[in-house]
């Protein structure tokens, strides 16, 4: 009987830690707030000897003295270390077909992003990774931006693209009673996709029987800047009004 007691209080224990990850992950994230940038860095304390070992970097002075006794870390690197933390190996940064999927729960667009913590990345083209962080909750991020800020924490939706959950960071996390909170930050760039013609119709309200303010064509952008029912309030140049979101791609 008691053996059977210490292995229920032992998987408890570990369905604690596993639950737990997530918030490890955030609370290193936000241990590092204030400290450096430098390339290639995974937390090294910042010398002179560092930088001149790096002359393209030490060329940046006096950005880079700034960070000489702190802690510094390059994008990847504020990434990577966090989830070590928790025993996570993030071996690829890009979420596309270039990465193992196995190294992944799932990815996706920041048009559909998850709500919960994960890495976040910023794309100049879908090869290459311009900036990564880490979505910490509350519509707040923590990444090692660069030279002048180094490791800051931003409100959403930021300038992200993606975002990736590596494999193991919810492992046996509960189910969740009640659906995921639905969250949406704007504005957001859209793009006016087929209608049943060429065009689009921007109404003054949300509604078919409202008057047309203007028609744009299809292939167009807009931003959206709210929604209502079927509905988003987009800006269009100095124009502004309601499309209805079947017309409309988020990016």
């Amino acid at each position: 009987m008691k053996y059977i007691l210490f292995l229920l209080i032992l998987s408890l224990i570990n369905l604690k830690i596993n639950c737990d990850k997530a918030s490890k992950v955030v609370e290193y994230a936000k241990s590092k707030i204030g400290c450096g940038y430098f390339p290639l860095a995974v937390g090294q304390i910042c010398t002179e000897e560092l930088l001149k070992k790096y002359p393209f970097i030490f060329s940046q002075e006096p950005k880079t003295k700034k960070w000489i006794g702190k802690q510094v870390f390059s994008s990847n690197g504020l990434v990577s270390s966090a989830f070590n933390k928790v025993g996570i190996k993030i071996y690829g940064l890009i979420p596309s077909k270039a990465a193992d999927k196995t190294d992944w729960e799932s990815y996706g667009r920041i048009s559909n992003f998850p709500n919960k913590v994960c890495i976040l990345y910023r794309f100049e083209d879908r090869l290459r990774t311009q900036e990564t962080g880490i979505y910490i909750g509350n519509g707040e991020y923590i990444q090692a931006k660069g030279y002048e800020e180094g490791v800051i924490k931003g409100k959403m939706p930021g300038k992200w693209t993606d975002w990736t959950i590596p494999k193991g960071l919810y492992d046996n996390e509960p189910i969740p009673d009640k659906p995921k909170e639905k969250i949406t930050w704007f504005p957001y760039l859209a793009k006016v996709i087929v209608s049943s013609g060429r065009t689009v119709d921007i109404r003054k309200s949300p509604s078919k029987n409202s008057s047309i303010v203007i028609r744009i064509l299809v292939g167009e952008y807009v931003t959206i800047t709210g929604e209502e029912n079927d509905w988003y309030k987009v800006t269009y140049g100095a124009t502004s009004g309601y499309i209805m979101k079947e017309f409309l791609r988020k990016f």
